[in-house]
């Protein structure tokens, strides 16, 4: 009889799926892992022919999907890499991609090798200045004012999915990963888009989402992009959300709702000038919000550089005055969209989005302040933008009594920034005077 120390060392080890040394499509040698996710992993490569150093994402996961799937994710990949290559031209301020393929049935992306942390990381450690916010502001609007004008919305802006550079003087911004980008319009001419989203699929991630993309509406620009622009430049100068809750389906309400602290009330040191600026980006209606990210950029900036006003008036918190819509209805239209759409969320990594790399998450807590409505009206992108499913005002009160139920959402990801929540760490609570 064979022990069973001795059958167990008889067996053949499970082989990894890739190794250093590897070569991939021909030119592209493997030398070491440089960050993990739940989808995929990012090699350090370098190329046979220029020795230029590469970062190689593998979505390691399409190796246990059926073909159809792992398809589409390489479908995706590879239009991730004829954005960038349409995008370079017009900007600095992205992570470039510079080829795509299939190696070993697991699809890959050949991007730059970036230096440096995510601003994820960055916030990590502290809230930001509200002039650091403002140069932020100016070289992000750069690129996704670019991919809009190009038919393409990213989807999925966020912390998360944006770099910092360490070898510069001054912090360099670029924006990453366009696997979840969706084109609108007629333009893309030389691009092929991958397969659409199934119906009722939202994709991205719920916190930094618009009301009228979570509605289902279809999509008929890059509004979305600015949205989740004003929400990342909310985070970093008060270190929380505008929107936030346990489970998505709060947050939902929450964003739909339109009720947010004015950042003044949130943190200190905030101007009260930039409590307008914000009710602006986050109204409900698309039309009254800021046209474009250098638009909203811009007038971040004005709103610091213009002089304070009174101690007085710093002093008195007084809502902000907003667009006067019917609130009821929102949260009526929020409610039909939770019980009826049957919206599915698919996380950034899973669709080979996301930066494998950050760990990091955030979900920083603050004492309950006083909010201000950006208004309540749900948004139509288009003329022939798709109703949405309204609700009876007992379907209301039970979804948004499901909402406030972690355990009725448990299938849900638990952190609104990232789809896919398992084991992630929450964001210490941030020193309102901490400003880094």
């Amino acid at each position: 009889m064979i022990a069973a120390d001795e059958r167990k060392a008889a067996e053949p080890e499970e082989q990894p799926l890739l190794s250093p040394g590897d070569v991939v499509g021909g030119r592209y040698v493997l030398s070491r892992v440089v960050g993990r996710g739940a989808a995929g992993t990012v090699w350090e490569a370098e190329h046979r022919l220029l020795t230029s150093k590469v970062a190689l994402k593998f979505l390691d996961t399409a190796a246990l999907l059926d073909p159809t799937s792992a398809e589409i994710l390489a479908q995706r990949f590879r239009f991730e890499a004829q954005i960038s290559a349409r995008l370079a031209p017009l900007t600095k301020h992205l992570v470039s991609s510079h080829d795509a393929g299939m190696f070993r049935g697991i699809p890959y992306l050949v991007m730059e090798l970036v230096d440096g942390e995510t601003l994820d990381q960055r916030l990590s450690r502290g809230r930001m200045d509200p002039a650091a916010v403002a140069d932020m502001l100016d070289q992000l609007a750069e690129p996704i004012d670019a991919a809009h004008t190009t038919g393409i919305a990213h989807r999925d802006i966020k912390p998360g999915n944006i770099m910092i550079l360490s070898n510069r003087e001054k912090p360099f911004y670029k924006i990453g990963d366009f696997g979840t980008a969706k084109s609108f319009g007629d333009v893309l001419v030389g691009l092929t888009p991958p397969k659409q989203t199934s119906e009722n699929t939202l994709v991205g991630s719920p916190a930094y989402m618009s009301p009228e993309y979570i509605s289902g509406l279809p999509l008929a620009n890059g509004a979305i992009d600015v949205w989740a622009l004003a929400v990342t430049a909310y985070e970093a100068l008060t270190g929380r959300l505008p929107f936030d809750g346990e489970v998505w389906t709060q947050v939902a309400v929450a964003i739909v709702a339109g009720e947010f602290t004015p950042p003044s009330q949130a943190a200190e040191d905030i101007p009260t000038s930039l409590d307008e600026v914000f009710a602006r980006a986050f109204s409900q209606e698309v039309s009254e919000r800021f046209t474009n990210a250098r638009h909203f950029a811009r007038v971040v900036r004005q709103a610091l550089e213009a002089p304070p006003r009174s101690q007085t008036m710093v002093a008195v918190e007084t809502p902000i005055e907003v667009p006067k819509t019917n609130h009821g209805r929102t949260l009526a239209i929020g409610a039909g969209v939770l019980l009826t759409l049957g919206v599915v969320f698919i996380g950034a990594k899973l669709l080979g989005g996301g930066n494998v790399e950050a760990a990091s998450s955030t979900n920083a807590t603050a004492a309950p302040s006083p909010v201000v409505s950006a208004s309540a009206t749900a948004v139509a992108t288009s003329p022939s933008a798709a109703t949405v499913p309204t609700a009876t005002a007992e379907q209301t009160a039970s979804a948004l009594s499901a909402a406030s139920d972690p355990a009725v959402a448990s299938s849900a990801p638990e952190d609104p920034r990232r789809p896919v929540a398992t084991g992630q760490k929450k964001r210490r609570p941030v020193n309102k005077s901490e400003v880094q």
